[in-house]
């Protein structure tokens, strides 16, 4: 699990959708019938491997780690995101709308619950919207160099270079990886 997680945070997502699906095929294993088992170690194997294979376009087996995550921990700010990014990746924008906004009705107050709607209408090509809401995101997590990038990518789909390469700018200058400077890169080759 741990090299998988690793290896995500490398971008060597690969590896990493390898790594995170053995541990998932042992623990799933280990933990078949035993009730109340199921750890805080387990919840963020399945969080992150739905997210391995969300990265990875495996939208049917993320989709049933996303319902598995929420029906062992329902309500929760990772399971709304897992959800959130499956459906939205999978093309079903109205479903990803849906738990984004019980989402942000449940948990007002944190900045992944704007980021996750903010996405969600980045999908929708909802653009305006999805500004919006990073900027939320934002004044809630001023370092959240994630939301900067799709806000800049939103900027970019409306036409704005500047404030896209602004976005971007920022983005980088708080350690975002390799996307924002791709984003950039191609910006300025425009």
């Amino acid at each position: 699990y741990y090299r998988g997680k690793i290896a995500m945070e490398n971008d060597n997502f690969s590896l990493s959708h390898e790594c995170m699906s053995k541990a998932y095929d042992i623990n799933s294993s280990k933990l078949n019938g035993l009730l109340g088992s199921k750890t805080i170690a387990y919840s963020d194997l399945l969080y992150d491997y739905g997210r391995i294979l969300w990265i990875t376009n495996n939208d049917d087996e993320s989709r049933i780690i996303a319902q598995e995550y929420s029906s062992l921990y329902p309500n929760s700010l990772n399971g709304y995101h897992l959800l959130i990014y499956t459906e939205a990746g999978a093309g079903n924008s109205l479903k990803a709308m849906k738990w984004a906004k019980k989402m942000v009705e449940a948990y007002p107050y944190e900045a992944e619950s704007y980021y996750c709607l903010a996405f969600a209408l980045l999908e929708d090509e909802k653009y305006s919207q999805a500004i919006r809401n990073y900027k939320k995101c934002l004044e809630l997590d001023p370092k959240r160099y994630g939301a900067y990038n799709n806000m800049g990518l939103c900027y970019k789909y409306l036409g704005d270079w500047t404030n896209a390469k602004v976005c971007f700018e920022k983005a980088i200058e708080l350690g975002a990886g390799k996307r924002a400077v791709n984003n950039l890169k191609k910006l300025i080759r425009k």
